[in-house]
């Protein structure tokens, strides 16, 4: 029989706090004997039995209280012959070793206890978690990224296992692009939700789990794991887990590049128009923006304007080829969605053949936009970069000449063979007219420069204007020659063809120019006087008569070669050589007949 109570008082908690009998305290009182029999309680005289000075009427020594910081088997309990076990269940505040200790002398009917009793327990913390972002503000471009670092902790000796699925929600405006894990099975991810396992094992120790987390929206983003989500076998996670990632905005420019007229055309300029903007909610741009035009073989620089305000700080040289690039400070920054635009003139060779597809390209960089400026070209993609197909078609022109051999008009006093009108019509239509002048010799002249349609029926045209003196020429030979200053094309250009009209049909791209010239031959009879009548008129004048009559007459025939392949015309209406044969028989009348003419 125990004399006195035996007092058991719990041990404080290292570091602060006290051991208590739990809230359940689980309490269990049991004799074995000698032989490992169990002992009945309350069966005799030698069981264990205890009997209540208290009135309650207990017979074994009471459950500790809840809560309560000690515990004791009171006075006047027997003990009967062998060993007699008590326990309950205890709650450790803290990781740590707790030593509990029941001092010595204890005094029973058996005797005193000369020892007391003592024992340790070790406590280990339950399962951990914390969380951490790496940096911990990105820029929210899309593109910049953080890593979260999810840790788990067992410091327990043995093996755990999760009870339930441990998952992490990061919060709208994230995006994760993988996870990876250093813990026991897989960790995986869906959406902006972490998720490991129900049944997996966390061993001794620590691990973690990582995810890459980008965003392309500013913003602060916290994130919480709660208290008691990671639940094990041991118990959960006692602390919150909690981070916050910071999404900072940037300049972000982008850019786009178009034309405004369908095509452009071979050897002339063309205008495309560049537009740079800073997206939505970005911060404004800093400093000069750079640009750089990769143009296509067959193009060259002409100009880079814009109406917005600021400064040009280098710009490329006219009929620069292949890539050019400027840069551009506004004098107010790009706030977000704000744009500008340049104006970008090219010249396109007039040798691109027609229908061909030129492909210019563009990029943008700078203004405090983190990514450098990309080189443009068709590997060069993203919204940094920017491209434009053009077709690009040749002019199709005709033209239509007067000419005069070697720059030479008609005859003196025959000016009117060299009035003409020619004329390029389509159809009923007349396109274009050039008339020469009604002088005596007049210049070459030439129709407007005409831009047709390719594969339509054209008729170039000459009318002469017929003399108002004389009755006209005998004959009149118009000839016209074409030619083509596009290499390569099909047309069938005409050489030295005789007529006053022809047709053409010009295909795309051909540069024409068709030169009209004439033969024209008349003849003419008139009577010279000859040495008598020539004295005959002085006898009548001067009063005496002639001595002689001789009389002359002569038919003299005159060409004119107006092709502009002739020598030149002469300027007189021509006239008869002398026979050389009549001037060996008679040469002083051919003599005094020149001098009479």
């Amino acid at each position: 029989m125990i004399y006195r109570d035996i007092v058991d008082s719990l041990p404080a908690a290292p570091g602060g706090g006290q051991m208590v009998v739990s809230t359940s305290p689980n309490y269990q009182a049991v004799c074995v004997n000698s032989s490992g029999g169990i002992i009945s309680n309350n069966s005799g005289y030698n069981s264990l039995s205890y009997e209540s000075s208290d009135g309650s009427g207990a017979t074994v020594p009471p459950a500790p209280t809840a809560g309560a910081t000690q515990w004791s088997v009171p006075g006047n309990t027997i003990i009967p012959a062998g060993t007699c076990r008590f326990s309950f269940d205890v709650t450790l505040p803290r990781a740590g070793t707790y030593k509990n200790v029941i001092p010595a002398n204890i005094r029973t009917s058996g005797g005193n206890d000369a020892d007391g009793a003592q024992a340790s327990i070790t406590a280990f913390a339950g399962p951990t978690v914390t969380k951490a972002y790496s940096p911990k503000s990105i820029l929210g471009d899309g593109k910049a990224t953080s890593t979260l670092t999810i840790t788990l902790n067992n410091s327990s000796p043995a093996a755990v296992s999760l009870t339930a699925p441990l998952t992490d929600n990061i919060g709208n405006g994230l995006e994760i692009t993988g996870v990876t894990t250093s813990c026991p099975g897989t960790a995986t991810f869906s959406g902006t939700t972490i998720t490991y396992p129900s049944g997996a094992t966390l061993n001794p120790g620590t691990c973690t789990i990582t995810a890459t987390v980008r965003s392309a929206t500013a913003g602060s983003y916290p994130n919480t794991i709660s208290a008691g989500a990671l639940q094990t076998t041991v118990g959960n996670n006692a602390a919150a887990a909690s981070d916050t990632l910071t999404v900072t905005s940037f300049t972000r420019l982008t850019i786009t590049k178009t034309h405004a007229s369908q095509n452009f055309t071979a050897g002339q300029t063309g205008t495309y128009t560049v537009t740079v903007s800073n997206a939505s909610g970005a911060a404004a741009t800093s400093g000069a923006l750079s640009l750089s035009d990769l143009l296509p073989s067959g193009m060259s620089f002409n100009s880079v304007t814009t109406t917005a305000g600021g400064s040009f700080g280098t710009r490329p040289a006219s009929g620069a080829t292949g890539r050019v690039d400027w840069t551009f400070t506004p004098s107010t920054p790009l706030a977000a969605g704000q744009s500008l635009t340049f104006t970008v003139t090219v010249n396109v060779a007039n040798t691109v053949a027609n229908g061909a597809t030129l492909t210019n390209y563009a990029s943008v960089g700078g203004g405090g936009d983190p990514d450098v400026l990309p080189t443009p070209g068709a590997t060069c993609t993203g919204e940094q970069c920017a491209s434009d197909p053009t077709t690009v078609n040749r002019i199709t022109q005709l033209t239509l000449r007067k000419e005069f051999p070697q720059g030479a008009a008609g005859p003196k006093g025959f000016g009117n063979y060299d009035y003409a009108t020619i004329t390029i019509s389509q159809g009923s239509s007349t396109l274009t007219t050039a008339t020469t002048s009604s002088i005596a010799n007049p210049g070459p002249v030439a129709t407007d420069t005409i831009n047709i349609t390719p594969g339509a029926n054209y008729t170039l045209r000459e009318v002469l204007k017929n003399d108002a003196v004389f009755s006209g020429p005998d004959s009149y030979d118009s000839r016209y020659t074409c030619t083509n200053a596009t290499t390569g094309s099909t047309t069938v250009m005409p050489t030295n063809s005789s007529g006053m009209s022809f047709t053409l049909t010009p295909q795309a791209g051909d540069i024409i120019t068709c030169s009209v010239g004439d033969n024209f031959t008349f003849s003419r009879s008139w009577r010279a006087k000859s040495l008598d009548e020539h004295l005959q008129d002085r006898h009548e004048l001067l009063g005496f008569p002639p001595e002689g009559i001789h009389e002359m007459l002569s038919t003299v025939p005159h060409q004119t070669d107006r092709s502009p392949t002739m020598l030149q015309n002469g300027d007189g209406p021509g006239l008869a050589q002398p026979d050389p044969q009549a001037q060996t028989e008679h040469p002083s009348q051919c003599h005094q007949s020149e001098e009479s003419l």
